[in-house]
């Protein structure tokens, strides 16, 4: 394969790269109110002696959202009344970070396939 072919394979990979970027960005800036942490349920136990939850039986489950801050965790209930509503949110904020991934996976390719491009178009001058 000459020249002139790997240029004109690589502008089309670099171009399909570009069109898939566009669609993740506009996914992105579509997107829906969030909240920050993941949503799932815990199992707790309590202060009372002879309570069934020392015995293994814990209460719940009751509905919770993780957040990590500043690389601690905290876990923060949800009302039962919102549970619908910051489970939606919390799916949506994962969502949205795994799409942020994905821009940064194809930003990379993207440098990658400009590089490859960068280096068949230098020529030495003399």
């Amino acid at each position: 394969m000459d020249k002139s072919e790997k240029l004109s394979r690589l502008r089309q990979q670099l171009f399909q790269r570009f069109y898939e970027q566009k669609q993740l960005l506009q996914q992105l800036a579509d997107s829906n109110a969030m909240v920050l942490g993941s949503f799932y349920y815990v199992y707790k136990t309590c202060s009372k002696a002879n309570c069934c939850c020392k015995r293994g039986k814990r209460h719940g489950p009751f509905p919770a959202l993780s957040q990590s801050i500043n690389g601690k965790r905290k876990l923060i209930m949800v009302k039962w009344n919102d549970e619908a509503v910051v489970k939606k949110k919390a799916t949506e904020y994962k969502r949205f970070q795994k799409g942020l991934k994905h821009i940064r996976e194809k930003q990379k390719e993207t440098e990658g396939i400009l590089e490859k491009i960068r280096i068949l178009l230098i020529e030495e001058y003399s």
